[in-house]
Formats: structure tokens, sequence, C-alpha cells
């Protein structure tokens, strides 16, 4: 099973080495000497508790018995680790890795700063400072593995390191060779010595995909140079050698300096211990010892929910109220283990009238429900959904909420997805369903003098809503008469356990008989029957065939209650052993058989990652058919002799899938693990297996898991939620139904930092997926955390099965930070246009459209500009932008038209930090000047002399045209059209004016000019005036010669005489 479970990452492994210890000890190749993260963690927190303890219970202590340890939130803490590892996995900066000493440990300072923030609030925010907690844990864990201060120090820990105001050894410079090659790296002692001795200089491995030096590559064949992390088929940087320094197995394939192994895992788990516990250095000299009790769960924090109906019958109920409240006080009183705090909300009439107040100890809140003001006139419909998302919203996970009404809710629908997300359980205590009637004249006497009247019951039925939120919640609802439910949620306060629940239908011919499995831990079996149409007539039996019957036959310890259609046996400290429940055939019960006992079980859905080895729990809701590793934790591994089998049950109680539970590898113990394929409808979960005195035992989670056909991914943050800046949370939704589906992503969180739109609507056919993002923008505060949930919902496709993922993230000062030293930079994407032919002359009549994308791998993207001065002649545009982008979130893609009239522009690109211009060459050659490319001048002159002339207006042609002076090229908003190159010419002509002859000089000059105002007022080129001032000039000289001779012929004519 084991080889099953792992087969997708046998397959990879060959590929594939971490940056630090594996994150767990399902990784296939690790045995069980090696140490893992999980493992490194686990035994230092152990270690935390023996100082806390002060030895005060060995059996405590012992490796091997857990005892009240804390495994949940120790598992919680070990889930973040893994998710470090799996976002941050190619960073090296999270694993000390390819010389990121430096960064790695400020890094660590930020966090462990934030973990003590977080813990010196008013209300101390314990889940954030877990989240925090890890990530410390992750750094300092990696530290050991991957820098060579083991070689240099041996099993002594750093104790500067990660601590303000110290400052750490140096780290070596990129121009530092720091290894020899391995003689043979799969040999145990082929790399014993290839550091080489800088002295008291610390580095760590390389790995390829990351410029290690800066310098100049350095051939193989020279010995010298970085060190490589080291790893099968794993290729290093140019600048490394041939081996590796990393320790994170026993194996030599995998960890060159594996000999070392050990060494790294002992001074790692030393200092999880010293992180924690330390005088001067530990989180505990600033939070203290009950605090940090609380942060690793040896004090459980645990939030008790009331919401109460203010109807006139609930005011009848306030001593029962009151009693399942003082059975939480006597818990406090009685344990050291669990610290209550409680949220009482009250529902009036209609939304308004919701009230919520929160409480640190018992006696605030019984004051409280002493003071509760209850309604005269009954209402039978309240606003009980409304009230249940609104304390909802409000409260911290793993909260319990209890709810007291005998109405119905004026509202069908509940946002669920918050309620499943905070994994909040919900119980309903009912008082039964109500109606209004006319009241008598009897009644509003009664009601005049303050006097209670209780109103007509009708056949109760359960509001469907109620029912969801109880089985979705893993909650449970009450019915009946006070006397029963007191008993049953008061001992919800009890470590209540179920065995059973299901759907009994008859069989062929006789008794259909239901098997109870009873294991040495239970002090109270209790088995309820609903006949559902009538009250059931159940016959139970003990091991020996013996029927059990209530109050008879000396069996005092056995109670049984009917109400209504409702059977209720109890057992008082019953015989381990099978009983036998027997049963008409044909007559359908619903039966659950729940008991009083310590022995218990979580079950935590996980998804591997096969880049990363990691094993990290599921966010949101399970995939139709995905592969996904189940983890089950016992409560009392030492009661347990084994847990054989995990069965997934449909919601009747029906079996779908039955699989092997094998025994977690390593130094693990109680934990079991097999591997499922999602089912297509909703189940539950259930083991099986043997206590220790071989009796039987089977528990049940009766909380309904959702598989959807939605998946919603959250891309890892590059940065924090800084103060003041936008955050962006990018998302994928992959549509993995069938058909084309329209689905609803929404995001809400708790501060309301969010800013609109907080939907999008995407429409996606079978198989694809689409990325968007919606945008947080930090408060002014550092230090508040908000609880965010995305959650991506179909609403075309009649599936109403929403995907959710919830994080929490927490504001943090930017100026604590390492600084941003990388500006923001541009690439060109695609050029349009050539300037490869243009002059001064017409350069403004070609234009060049650049395409470039604008990214930041900093602290993203906070301004775009252009301000040169192009004027018009340039235009500039860009994609709309989340200040704060970053290039693993996406890149800006702009665009640039200018003339050829110039070199290149600057765009201004500005983060948080600095200033940089991207420059886009536009036409590199351009030289700037005024237009010189002019042909010589052509002139033609016309010259005649007369004796004598007459004026003769039809014989007289004067033309003259303006002079233009050439003027150089220059940038305009608008670009001019194609002009013929420039022409320049001078005409001298010559008129005859009142009989004199007279010479009369026209010049004509014609450039280029970017202004076009003289075109467009004649509608004509300059060149074509030219063309036509010409003609009309030769025409005029052509005129004028010809009536020359003209004139001259008449004056010399001979007469014939």
């Amino acid at each position: 099973m084991r080889f099953q479970t792992v087969f997708s990452w046998i397959m990879v492994s060959l590929f594939i080495v971490v940056k630090a210890f594996y994150p767990n000890n399902l990784v296939p190749f690790l045995s069980n000497e090696d140490y893992t993260h999980e493992s490194i963690t686990e035994e230092g927190i152990m270690q935390v508790f023996q100082e806390l303890w002060n030895q005060s219970t060995s059996s405590f202590l012992s490796q091997n018995n857990r005892g009240p340890f804390p495994q949940q939130t120790v598992r919680e803490i070990v889930n973040f680790i893994n998710d470090v590892q799996r976002k941050h996995f190619n960073n090296p900066e999270w694993h000390f890795s390819n010389g990121k000493i430096m960064e790695g440990n400020h890094k660590l300072k930020r966090y462990r700063q934030l973990v003590v923030d977080l813990l010196g609030l008013p209300v101390p925010d314990y889940e954030a400072a877990r989240k925090y907690v890890s990530y410390c844990l992750h750094l300092l864990q990696s530290f050991y593995s991957n820098t060579n201060w083991i070689e240099l120090n041996g099993q002594t820990i750093y104790t500067d390191l990660g601590i303000p105001g110290t400052q750490l050894l140096p780290v070596a410079p990129a121009d530092m060779d720091t290894c020899l090659s391995c003689s043979n790296q799969e040999d145990l002692d082929g790399c014993a010595d290839n550091l080489i001795d800088n002295g008291m200089v610390l580095t760590s491995g390389y790995r390829s995909g990351i410029d290690s030096s800066g310098g100049t590559v350095k051939e193989m064949k020279i010995k010298s140079g970085k060190c490589a992390h080291g790893g099968p088929n794993i290729s290093s940087p140019d600048q490394t050698v041939k081996g590796g320094i990393n320790k994170e197995t026993t194996d030599p394939r995998y960890s060159p300096h594996c000999r070392l192994h050990k060494d790294a895992a002992l001074a790692a788990i030393d200092h999880t211990r010293y992180f924690f516990c330390d005088k001067e250095n530990g989180l505990i000299k600033h939070i203290g010892s009950w605090k940090l009790k609380i942060l690793l769960g040896a004090i459980k924090e645990q939030t008790l929910i009331f919401v109460i109906d203010t109807s006139p019958v609930m005011k009848g109920e306030v001593e029962l109220i009151k009693k399942v409240i003082q059975a939480a006080v006597q818990d406090t009183m009685s344990s050291r283990t669990t610290s209550y705090k409680f949220i009482l909300a009250t529902v009036g009439k209609d939304v308004s009238s919701i009230q919520m107040e929160h409480y640190v100890n018992v006696f605030g809140v019984m004051k409280a429900v002493d003071n509760i003001t209850y309604e005269s006139q009954q209402n039978c419909h309240k606003p009980i959904l409304q009230a249940i998302q609104k304390v909802s919203d409000v409260s911290p996970r793993s909260s319990k909420m209890i709810v007291f009404t005998d109405s119905s809710p004026d509202n069908k629908t509940l946002l669920k997805n918050e309620i499943e997300a905070k994994k909040i359980v919900i119980d309903f205590y009912l008082m039964g369903s109500c109606h209004r009637r006319i009241t008598s004249f009897r009644e509003n006497i009664y009601n005049r003098y303050g006097k209670d009247t209780r109103r007509r019951r009708s056949t109760f039925t359960v509001p469907l809503s109620f029912q969801q939120i109880a089985s979705n919640s893993g909650g449970q609802i009450y019915t009946g008469s006070s006397s029963l439910n007191l008993l049953n949620i008061a001992s919800s306060l009890d470590p209540e356990v179920k065995i059973l629940k299901l759907d009994f239908p008859g069989g062929q011919e006789g008794f259909s008989t239901l098997t109870i499995p009873t294991d040495v831990t239970v002090t109270k079996l209790i088995i309820q029957i609903d006949g559902v149409t009538q009250l059931p007539s159940a016959r139970l039996k003990d091991q020996l065939g013996n029927v059990l019957i209530a109050g008879t036959n000396g069996q005092t310890n056995i109670t049984e209650t009917d109400i209504g259609t409702t059977t209720t046996m109890e057992i008082i400290n019953p015989k381990p052993g099978l009983y036998f429940l027997e049963k008409n055939i044909y007559i359908f019960w619903k039966v659950e058989v729940k008991a009083v006992s310590e022995l218990d079980f979580t079950a935590q859905l996980m998804k591997s990652d096969a880049n990363s080895y990691t094993l990290t729990e599921i966010e949101g809701r399970p995939l139709v058919g995905d592969n996904i590793t189940i983890l089950v934790t016992v409560s009392l591994p030492d009661n347990v002799t084994g847990v054989s089998d995990l069965v997934l049950l449909d919601e009747k109680g029906n079996t779908l899938t039955n699989s092997i539970l094998q025994p977690y590898p390593g130094r693990k113990k109680g934990i079991y693990y097999c591997n499922v394929i999602v089912p297509s409808t909703d189940f539950q979960i259930a083991i099986s297996g043997e206590d220790g005195t071989a009796y039987h035992f089977r528990r049940l989670h009766t909380k309904l898991i959702c598989p959807v056909l939605v998946k919603l991914e959250i891309l890892p943050f590059p940065n924090p939620l800084y103060t003041g800046r936008n955050f962006i949370i990018q998302y994928t939704i992959t549509n993995l139904g069938a058909g084309i589906t329209e689905i609803l992503a929404t995001f809400k969180d708790s501060q309301g930092f969010g800013v609109s739109p907080f939907n999008r609507t995407h429409q996606l056919a079978a198989g694809a997926n689409v990325t968007d993002m919606f945008v947080l923008h930090g408060g002014p505060t550092p230090g508040i955390t908000t609880f965010v949930t995305v959650t991506a919902e179909p609403i075309t496709s009649g599936n109403s099965n929403f995907q959710y993922s919830t994080f929490s993230l927490t504001t943090e000062d930017p100026s604590n930070k390492t600084p941003d030293t990388t500006p923001p930079d541009c690439n060109i994407t695609k050029v349009s246009g050539s300037c490869s032919s243009v002059t001064q002359c017409d350069c403004n009549m070609t234009l060049i459209t650049t395409e470039l994308e604008i990214f930041d791998i900093g602290e993203g993207i906070k301004t775009i500009s252009y301000g040169g001065t192009g004027g018009a002649a340039v235009n500039f545009s860009y994609d709309p932008f989340i200040a704060g982008l970053v290039l693993s979130q996406g890149t800006v893609k702009a665009k640039l038209t200018a003339d050829c009239c110039r070199v290149s522009e600057d765009i201004t690109l500005t983060d948080w930090k600095s200033t940089s211009q991207c420059n886009v060459p536009v036409n590199p050659s351009w030289i700037p000047g005024t237009c010189t490319t002019t042909p010589p001048p052509t002139t033609t002159t016309v010259s005649m002399t007369t004796d004598s002339l007459t004026t003769d207006s039809s014989t007289t042609r004067s033309t003259s045209q303006n002079s233009q002076t050439s003027s150089s090229p220059s940038n305009s908003a608008t670009s001019s059209p194609n002009t013929t190159a420039p022409q320049t010419g001078s005409i001298k002509t010559s008129s005859i004016t009142s009989g004199k002859s007279t010479t009369t000089s026209s010049t004509t000059t014609k450039s280029q000019s970017s202004n076009s105002s003289d075109e467009s007022e004649t509608g004509l080129s300059t060149t074509w005036k030219i063309v036509i001032a010409t003609t009309a000039t030769a025409v005029s000289v052509a005129a004028l010669f010809t009536g020359g001779i003209l004139l001259r012929k008449k004056f010399t004519t001979v007469s014939p005489d």
C-alpha cells in the first residue's frame, strides 16, 4: 500500500532533490534513520514540553508515549512548514542555499519579531503566530542542512542566528572558492573533505538556475569553485564543482555529506528547543510560559458560542441554557488543558435585533444570559441564519456553536463556505416549531399581567437548512424534552464519539440485526433509534445473546427514554464486546450510536506535491476522482493494538470504499495513512481496528465531505501584506466538469481590507482554466491579521458544491524588510516599422511602434509614466495594472509609437524604493540637424530690348512668386504628408511697361516643412505650386517673346512703292 501511495513520487525521485531536510517520512527512499522537518519539529517541541513541565511526568516525556502531547497543534505547525517548502521550493532565501545566508537570516529575524508582536496584542492572535513560528522553524532547521556550519562547529547550535542586534559570521563572497570536486559523490566518504578551509566563513550549496558567483564561468576541470548542493541528476551552475555539501539524508546518493545528517538534525532539534525556551533569546522571555503553552497547544483555547432566540417560549429554557454553560465552567475549573472564551448572540424579530457580545470568562456570559430581554409576542420566523453568519464572521477557527431556538429561519440560504472554511461545529437545540394563533381573552389577561403562556406545538419537522448546517459542520440536532436534551448537550462538552449513523432498512424475513462494537474505553453507550413514522420497538442483546431491558433483572445501568417516534437507550459502563440491535424486517429505522470515550481520531485529507515531496492538507474541498492521502491520528495510541480499515460512507451510512490503513513510517506512533480515490458523492469517514485488549472498535466522523468539480489554486505570494500597500491575490480556476460552466469567484476578508470588485464571473469549457486576481489594501497598523476566504461556485451547471480556499495575512511594516535593490525593468517584445532610409527632412513621415513588457522582481511596480519632450509626436500607453504587481504575478504590456526624428525615448518606472528608466530605441542612427539635402539652383533669364514700345494690355504679362525659406524638421502633434525633395529655382523675366525696357527678377525656393498650414490653405502641395508658378512664368515669357517679334515685324515692313 505504501508503494501505491507514493508511486507518483517514485517516478520523479530520480530527478528531484529538496533544498533542506525532506518535509515528511512518506518520501519513498528515506529510511527510519532519516530525520525530516516533521520529526525534527516534533522532537524539538517535545523537548520544549520537557522544560515546561520540568520532567514532572516521565510517562508523558517518553519518546514513544505521546500521552497529552498536542498532536493537533503540532500537526498544524508541520503543515505550515510543508506549505513553505511547497510554495517557496525554488526561492533560496527560504533555504539558506545559493549563498543567501544573510537574506535568510534577515527573514528569520523578521518573522520571529512578528510572532512576538502578534502575541503581545491585547487579544493575542495564536493562530497567525503559529504560522509564522512555522516559517521560523523551517528557516533555522534548513540552516543546519544546507550551510557549512556543522562542518565548522559540529552539533553546537548557532545562537546568534535570527537574533536581533547580532552579526553573523562573514559569508563567502562571490569570487571566493569554497569547494573541491568530490572523488566519488555516491561513496560514503567521497565528499568527506571537499570543503576548502577558508576559516570561519559561511557558505552554502548552489543549484542550477541561479548565477552563483557573478564572475567568469570556470571550467569543470578546475577543481576549485563554489560548493554544489548535491544529489542525483541535479545540474549545478558552471561555477560549482562535482559533489555537494547537503546533509538532508543518510544516503550518499542524495546527500554528499550524509555522514553529518544526524549531527545536523540533532542541532536543528536543539535549536528548535532553544528558539522557544532559552531564557535570553527564546520566545518565552517575551511572551511568558502561559502564552507559550497556548501557542503550542498544551493549553487549548476553545471559543463557545451561544445563539439564543428571544421568543417568549425560550424564556422558560433559561435554566437549561445556564446549565450548559455551567458544564463548561466545571470543565474549566477541573482541567488546566482548556481555556474557554465565550460569544453570546441574541436574535429578535429581524436582522437589526441581532446583538453580539464577547466574554473572557464564564461569569460574564452567565450574567448576560440572566439579563436577556425576551419578546412579548411570539414570532415563528427569525433571522437565525443571519445570526449564525454574523457570529461566524468574527469567530476563530474550530469554535463550537450551540443554537437555541423554537423558530424557523426566515431565510433559506446561508453562506456555508465561511462556516466550513473556519471549521466551526454547530449544534442546534430545537424546542420544536411554533405558529401564531389568535389569543383568547383569558390569554390576553395573562399577557397583560405578565403571565407566561406557552404556545401550542405543531408536529415538529427540523428545518432543512438546520439539518444541512449541522451535517456539513459535524454538529448535532437535539429535539424534545428539556431533560433529555440537557443530558445530551451537557455531555457534548465531554469526550463524546460516534460509532454508527445509518439508515437501517428491513431484511427478508424474521429480524434484521445491527452489530454495535464496544471497546474498553467506552464509559457510556448511547443508542438512539428514530422510528420515523412510529415509536420503535427495539430489542438489544449483549455478547451472550441476553436481551437487555432497562431497569429490570438487575440492569440498573440501562435507561430508556421515549419521545415522539424516537427511543434512546443508554448503558453506563458497558461490558466491552459486540452488542446486537434487532428489529422487525418491515420497519425502517434511522439509527445513531454514540459513546463517551477518550478514544477518537482525526482525519486529514492531504495532497502530495512531486516537486517538493510535501504533503499538505487540502485547503478546500477534495476534487472528484483525485488520488489523495488520508492521514489518521488516534488519540490514545497506547490503548490501540492497531487501526486496520478506513471506510468511506455515503450520507445514509452505505459503504462506498474500504481501504487498508498502514502505520506511518519513521518515529510516529498512532498515525496511519492510506490512499483513496475521491468519490463523486458526499461522504463520511470511519475507521475500525482493535483496542489494547483485542476488542473491536469503530469510530465515525459524521461531517459530510463534499467533493467538487472546480479546482481553485491560490498562487504563491511574493511579498507580505504591507501596511498602506496593495496586495494581489492571484488565483486559477479550472473546470473539471463535462460541459461549459459559468463560475462565480468571490473573496472576503475579516478586516475589510478588500478592494472592489469582490466577485468575478468566468465561463469555462470542460478542462479549461482562467487566472485572475483580487486585491487587498493593507491597513495602517502593523500586526493586524485578516482571515481571507476565496470561493469558486458553479452557477450554471446545476452543481451547487462550491470550492474554497482560506488563509490568513498579517500586516507588516515595509521598513522592516530587506531593502529592495532591484528596480523595475522592461523587455521589448515587438518592433513595427523601420527608420533605415529616412533623412532629417522627412523623418517625421515614418512612425515606429514598439511593444514592451514592464516588470519588477522586488516589491512590485508602483508607477509607469512618460515625461519626454516628444510631445504629440510620441504616443505612449500601457495596460491597467495593480500597484505592487511583481513578475511572478504578471507583467504590464505597454506600447510606444514615435516618428524617426529621435534616437530613443525613456519610460520612467518606479517601485517603493527606486526609480529606473526603460529606454526604448527608435532611430539609433539619428543625428539632429537642419534639412541640408538641397540640389543646385536653376536660373532662367530672358532679356529683350525695343526701340519704341506702346502699351497694350493684351500683350503685357507679369509673374512673381514669393520667396520661401527652408526650415529644419521638428516634432509635431501630427505627422505631415509625404512631399517631394526640395527644389530651388531662380527666374528673371523681362516685362514691357510704358514703353520702357525693365527687368524683373523672381526667385522661387521650396523646402520640406513639418508645418503643413500653407498646404491646408490652398489645398495644393508646395510641389504643385512650384510647377504651376514655373509654367505660368514660362507662358508669360513666351508671350512676351512672341509679341516682341510681331511688333518688330510691324515696324520694319517696306511699302511696295
